[in-house]
């Protein structure tokens, strides 16, 4: 539901009366301090409720509705745009929200707020957990089991190692990394999350070794290290693929790495590598080296368990706006994996490499990438002959466009 001027919204609110899930899109302005009180207070059926307030325009960000509170059937709530509420306030609204299963708020938890007692939320997303948040954040929510932050939680698992979250099992935050803070992080995050199987940690803007802060999460079954669309590579070297080749539980790894030519290295990776069943790689493919690298790479991974593989290109250089390529003999290679089913190529693909990769026996799924219409349309008219082709094994392959940005 989008609404429109305020002088509108109360009729809706109790026309609307035995809605169980209910989307609010407001434009906001000024005046409109907390419009969405008068749509919200009849709603008490409410399960699932999301609020997007001034999605269209910057505006000064109001106060979260005060009618919350009287939402009791809620079990997910999301918030956005909205000024990040005070200790009281958050105390005042969420208290009566006890059914609450999933929250997503503009909220930094620390030892000064915290969130009220709320024993069914199992999925949290919000702004910063902060130095003490974390022990008041498991003493009011024990089912936690996902957690999730825009910015950094590094300092709050060093202060709150005693916190403890047993039910955790998928944690993400952002905002970037230092050597320090990996060692803080690595060094409490085992005992405060003893079941962690899932970590994503994004926003690095430089290279470091990951190994403090991964090597004793041997529960790992998913891995996102830093955001494969980064300017730099950011995992690089023996020593980090063989702290990733330490985890035994991971299946799923997302990372802008270096490939690298020694051979130790070069084992490592493979050895890391082949044990997945999802891989997703982002390459800055701007020298010649990563380009062969990758060659040898497809080649050493044949016996591997991967059956999902996603490659993309790190952000080019400004000036170089032209979608990076591999040469045939790099889809050979791919072509001759024995588990892989699925392939999502995020490069320059010509009809020839498109064909070679079809013609693996266990590939069923093919989605990749062109540069412009021409290109979408030869591609498009050259994957229909090839579905044809394979249509014994039900082959399907999507061309998408996209911009580089």
């Amino acid at each position: 539901m989008r609404l429109g001027p305020a002088a509108d919204w109360g009729r809706v609110g109790v026309a609307a009366a035995g809605l169980r899930r209910l989307v609010v899109v407001s434009n906001g302005g000024s005046g409109d301090a907390n419009p969405q009180d008068d749509v919200l207070a009849p709603l008490t059926q409410l399960t699932a409720l999301s609020l997007r307030f001034g999605e269209w325009r910057p505006i000064f960000p109001a106060s979260l509705p005060a009618s919350l509170a009287g939402l009791t059937a809620l079990r997910e709530l999301e918030c956005t745009g909205f000024r990040r509420p005070s200790p009281q306030e958050l105390l005042s609204l969420m208290s009566p929200l006890t059914q609450l299963t999933a929250l997503s708020c503009p909220i930094v938890l620390d030892g000064s707020c915290g969130l009220p007692e709320l024993p069914s939320l199992r999925t949290l997303e919000v702004e910063q957990v902060a130095g003490g948040g974390l022990a008041l954040l498991a003493a009011s929510c024990p089912a936690l089991v996902s957690l999730a932050t825009s910015r950094p939680i590094i300092l709050t698992m060093a202060k709150g190692a005693a916190a403890r979250l047993p039910a955790l099992t998928s944690l993400s935050f952002g905002g970037g990394l230092g050597s320090a803070q990996c060692a803080a992080l690595g060094s409490s995050l085992p005992g405060c999350a003893p079941a962690l199987q899932r970590l994503v940690v994004s926003g690095n803007k430089a290279a470091i070794d990951p190994t403090p802060l991964i090597s004793k999460l041997k529960g790992l079954s998913q891995l996102q290290l830093y955001p494969c669309t980064s300017p730099e590579p950011l995992l690089k070297g023996t020593r980090t693929w063989r702290a990733l080749a330490a985890l035994p539980a991971v299946r799923a790894f997302a990372g802008c790495v270096e490939l690298g030519w020694e051979p130790a290295t070069m084992a490592a990776c493979v050895s890391f590598c082949g044990q997945l069943t999802e891989l997703h790689l982002g390459l800055r493919l701007v020298w010649d080296s990563q380009v062969e690298c990758c060659v040898a790479f497809a080649a050493a991974m044949t016996a591997s368990r991967v059956q999902a593989f996603h490659v993309t290109p790190g952000r080019p250089v400004a000036a170089t706006l032209v979608r990076p390529a591999l040469p045939t003999p790099f889809w050979e290679h791919l072509a001759a994996w024995q588990c892989l089913s699925s392939v999502q190529i995020d490069l320059v693909c010509t009809d020839e490499q498109l064909s070679v990769l079809c013609a693996s026996p266990t590939v069923t799924s093919v989605v990749i990438t062109a540069d412009d219409n021409t290109a979408d349309e030869r591609l498009t008219a050259h994957a229909r002959k090839l579905m044809l082709a394979h249509r014994g094994k039900e082959l399907h392959i999507s061309i998408e466009r996209k911009m580089l940005l």
